[in-house]
C-alpha cells in the first residue's frame, strides 16, 4: 500500500515538472508561421503577432501574445496590446480551432458593415485545394456544416477596448469596453459589463442560453439615462424574435434638452416582436404618477434610415403636472432684425441640437388622440395630434372645447428651424377667455384664421407656442359675432353729446360714456403680426348707424395695449371727441379727449344758431300778430 502511494507521487510530481519544463525546451515564436496558416484556414482572415509569443501550462494551456493583429485583404479587423488564448488541448488534437477563453487587453475591434447588408467579421469558407480533400471533408461527421468550420469561444474577456462600428454613412465608437462572457454549463452564458457611448457609461448583466441558431436571453442594461430589464429569445438564421421590455427613462430634462419638465423619469413597458427589419411593439405603456399613454408602434431599418410609426391615446392627459406652464421670454431682446436675417439663411446655433440633429435618419408618424387635456388650467376636449417627420417636421393638432370653439392647427418646421404657422378657430367664447382672466373687458364670439411664418430660436421648448407669437410675422383675419364691448357706451354719448350745451356738462359726459356696454355690428377685423407686436390697422366698427376710426396695436410681451378711436362721421360735433385705451391688457383705461377750443367755437355757433332760431320765431309769432290786429282794425 504504501509503495503504491510513493508511486502515484513521484508519477505526480514527474508529471507536474513536465508541464512546468516543457515550455522552457522550445522557442514558441518558430511556430508563428504555424500559427498563422491555422487562423487562415479556419476563418480566412490573416494573424500577425509583431511582439512575443508564450506558453503557460498552469492552471491551463494558455498562449499569450504581444501587438497582435488580426486583418482581412490589409485591413483590419482588431488590433491588441495584449492577446491571451486559453487553448482546448483536446480540439487541438483534433485540429479544430477551439478556445476555452480569449482575453484582449487595450484592443481595438473593427465592425464594418458593407452595402449589400454583409460584415468584414463573416467567416470566410476554406478553399478546397483538390478533389481528394474534398472527399476527405464530406466524410468528417462531426462538422455540422460542410462548408464552414466554426469558431467556438467558450469565454471571452475584454479590457479597456474598444470598438469602431461603421456602416455606409455612419461610424459609432463604444469606448472603455470591460467584458466577461462565461459559460456557466453546456450552451449556457453569463455576459456582463460596461461600455461607454457618446460619454455615457453602460452597464449590463445577462443570463443567456444558445441552441443551434436561437439565443434566449435575461438581464437588464442601465446608464445615466434609462434602466431597462428585458427577456426573449432571437433566432438568428431568421432573424425573428421577440421580447419584453420594462424600464424607466431617466434624466428627461438632460435626455430631452426641455428645460421647462416638471418630471424627469418615464416608465416604459412593452413587449416587441422581431420580423427581419421590423420590431412590432404590440403592447406599449408609457406611464409615470401623472401620465398613462398605451397603444402600439413599429420601428423598421431600411438601409441608414429608422421609420417610426408610434400610435398612442390617453383618457386624461394634465400638462401642467408634466410641463412648467410658467411663460419665459428665451429669446435675447438685444438680438438685432439682421441678426434674426442672417439666421434665416443658416441653421441655428445653440449649445444643444436641434430636432433635426436629434433625430437625424429618423422618419417618424405619429398620432396621439387624448379624450381631455388641461394645460395652464384650460380644458380641452377630443385632442387629435399628428407628428411626421421627414424633410420637414409637420404637427397637426384638431380640438374641441377650447374656449367653447373648435381649434385646428398646423406647424411646418424645416431643417433651418424656419416655419410656418396656421391656426383657425371657430365659435371661440370671449366671455370664457375673460372668466378664465378674471377680466371684463368684451363679449361675444369669434372665428379666427392666423397665417404666421418665423424661425425658431430656443431649443429647449416643448410646445415653442409664445416664441411662435414673439417672433412670428403674418396677418390674422378675425370675425366677431355678437361683440360687446364691457363698461363702454358710446350709444348713451352719442346722444349726450347731441345735448351737449356748454363745456361745463363734459364731466357728466364722460361719466356717462363708461356707465353701460356698447355692441359692434358682425364684421371682420385685420391683425398684422409684426414679431411681439400685434398691429390693428386704421379700420371702421361700426356702432349702431355710425362709423368709428380703430387703430391700434398690443405687445405680447409687455402686455400693453394702445387703441385709438374716434367717430368717423358727418357729424362734425361727434368727430371733435377721440378715445383712447391704454395701459396693461388686464387693467386698461379709457380716456375722452377734445379740443376744448374747437368744442367751443362749435358750440357758440350751436347757440347762435339756436338763438337765430328762436330770434325768427319770435319775429314771425310778432309779425303775425301784427298782420292779425291789423285786419280785425279793418
Amino acid at each position: 500500500m504504501r509503495v503504491l502511494f510513493y508511486t502515484i507521487l513521484i508519477a505526480v510530481g514527474l508529471s507536474l515538472s513536465v508541464v512546468v519544463l516543457v515550455p522552457s525546451f522550445f522557442d514558441l515564436n518558430t511556430y508563428k508561421p504555424k500559427l498563422y496558416k491555422l487562423v487562415k484556414s479556419q476563418t480566412g482572415f490573416d494573424l500577425e503577432i509583431k511582439g512575443p509569443i508564450g506558453l503557460s501550462v498552469l492552471p491551463s494551456l494558455n498562449l499569450n501574445a504581444d501587438n497582435v493583429t488580426l486583418s482581412d485583404k490589409k485591413e483590419t479587423l482588431f488590433r491588441a496590446k495584449n492577446l491571451n488564448i486559453y487553448l482546448s488541448l483536446y480540439s487541438l488534437l483534433k485540429g479544430n480551432l477551439s478556445f476555452d477563453g480569449i482575453k484582449l487587453d487595450t484592443a481595438k475591434i473593427f465592425i464594418k458593415k458593407t452595402s449589400n447588408n454583409s460584415y468584414n467579421w463573416d467567416i470566410k469558407k476554406p478553399k478546397k485545394k483538390d478533389a481528394q480533400q474534398n472527399e476527405i471533408n464530406e466524410n468528417k461527421t462531426n462538422i455540422i456544416n460542410k462548408n464552414n468550420r466554426n469558431l467556438v469561444i467558450k469565454n471571452l474577456y475584454l479590457s479597456n477596448t474598444s470598438i469602431e462600428y461603421q456602416d455606409n454613412k455612419n461610424t459609432y465608437n463604444l469606448e472603455k469596453i470591460f467584458i466577461n462572457l462565461k459559460q456557466s454549463a453546456n450552451n449556457t452564458y453569463k455576459l456582463n459589463g460596461s461600455f461607454y457611448y457618446n460619454n455615457k457609461e453602460l452597464s449590463f448583466n445577462y443570463n443567456t442560453k444558445i441552441l443551434e441558431k436561437t439565443i434566449a436571453y435575461d438581464g437588464e442594461i442601465n446608464s445615466e439615462i434609462f434602466r431597462l430589464n428585458n427577456s426573449g429569445e432571437y433566432n438568428t438564421n431568421l432573424n425573428e424574435g421577440s421580447f419584453y421590455l420594462d424600464g424607466s427613462l431617466k434624466n428627461l430634462k438632460k435626455l430631452t434638452n426641455i428645460d421647462d419638465l416638471k418630471i424627469d423619469e418615464l416608465d416604459i413597458n412593452t413587449k416587441i416582436i422581431i420580423d427581419n427589419n421590423n420590431l412590432n411593439f404590440e403592447t406599449l405603456k408609457i406611464y409615470n404618477k401623472e401620465a398613462n399613454l398605451y397603444g402600439k408602434g413599429n420601428l423598421k431599418t431600411n438601409k441608414n434610415n429608422i421609420h417610426l410609426l408610434i400610435n398612442l391615446h390617453s383618457n386624461y392627459l394634465n400638462l401642467d403636472k408634466i410641463y412648467s406652464s410658467t411663460e419665459k421670454n428665451n429669446i435675447s431682446e438685444k438680438k438685432s432684425n439682421n441678426e434674426k436675417n442672417k439666421n434665416n439663411n443658416k441653421t441655428t446655433k445653440g449649445d444643444g441640437k436641434n430636432i433635426f440633429e436629434i433625430l437625424k435618419n429618423i422618419n417618424i408618424n405619429s398620432k396621439i388622440n387624448l379624450a381631455k387635456v388641461i394645460y395652464k388650467g384650460v380644458e380641452v376636449d377630443d385632442i387629435s395630434l399628428k407628428f411626421d417627420k421627414k424633410k420637414y417636421i409637420n404637427i397637426k393638432v384638431n380640438a374641441k372645447n377650447f374656449f367653447q370653439s373648435s381649434l385646428a392647427s398646423q406647424l411646418q418646421l424645416n431643417d433651418k428651424m424656419q416655419y410656418s404657422f396656421n391656426t383657425t378657430l371657430k365659435g371661440f367664447n370671449l366671455k370664457s377667455l375673460n372668466n378664465y382672466y378674471k377680466l371684463n373687458l368684451i363679449e361675444g364670439k369669434i372665428d379666427l384664421n392666423t397665417n404666421l411664418k418665423g424661425l425658431l430660436v430656443s431649443k429647449n421648448q416643448l410646445f415653442p407656442f409664445r416664441e411662435i407669437l414673439f417672433n412670428s410675422n403674418g396677418v390674422s383675419i378675425l370675425t366677431g359675432n355678437q361683440l360687446v364691448i364691457k363698461n363702454l357706451n358710446l350709444n348713451n354719448f352719442k346722444e349726450n353729446v347731441k345735448n351737449l350745451k356748454n363745456l361745463k356738462q363734459i364731466t357728466g359726459l364722460k361719466k356717462s360714456l363708461f356707465q353701460g356696454d356698447t355692441s359692434i355690428a358682425d364684421q371682420e377685423i385685420k391683425i398684422i403680426h409684426k414679431e411681439e407686436i400685434l398691429k390693428i390697422p386704421l379700420t371702421k366698427f361700426t356702432v349702431g348707424n355710425d362709423p368709428i376710426s380703430v387703430l391700434g396695436e398690443y405687445n405680447i410681451k409687455s402686455k400693453n395695449i394702445e387703441v385709438n378711436s374716434s367717430y368717423d362721421t358727418n357729424d362734425s360735433f361727434l368727430s371733435l371727441f377721440k378715445f383712447k385705451t391704454e395701459g396693461i391688457i388686464s387693467k386698461p383705461t379709457t380716456t375722452l379727449s377734445f379740443d376744448d377750443a374747437a368744442v367751443s367755437l362749435l358750440l357758440k355757433k350751436l347757440a347762435q344758431k339756436e338763438m337765430k332760431k328762436s330770434l325768427e320765431k319770435k319775429l314771425e309769432k310778432k309779425f303775425d300778430n301784427i298782420i292779425d290786429n291789423l285786419l280785425e282794425e279793418f
